[in-house]
């Protein structure tokens, strides 16, 4: 967050000393809630896909090599008994691929 806020005060200077100084950092105040000025981007949704892709990852592969270290589970008995985490795996990568897949057409669309 230090980092960012760094980032942040250099690009932005005074403009993000006057916005951090009326944002609180943790718990917002909706009573300062405002409409945003831009429209929604469909583009940068499908753009976020690599974190979903590695929770959906990691999770049932760290999972995976628990229960091989402790159990030595085949990967056919540990599907069968973690299958929620195969799932989770199986969705991931089928909505990272549709993210793909979906962002790449509306570049092209734009380019065109």
């Amino acid at each position: 967050m230090l980092a960012e806020e760094q980032f942040l005060r250099q690009t932005f200077s005074e403009a993000f000393d006057d916005w951090s100084n009326r944002t609180p950092a943790f718990v917002p105040r909706w009573s300062q809630w405002t409409s945003p000025s831009g429209r929604f981007l469909w583009k940068r949704v499908l753009g976020e896909h690599n974190g979903l892709l590695g929770i959906a990852v990691v999770m049932p592969l760290l999972e995976f090599l628990e229960d091989q270290q402790y159990g030595g589970e085949s990967l056919t008995r540990w599907s069968h008994d973690h299958f929620d985490l195969v799932i989770l795996l199986a969705a991931g990568v089928l909505i990272s691929s549709l993210s793909v897949v979906l962002r790449r057409r509306l570049t092209d669309r734009a380019a065109a």
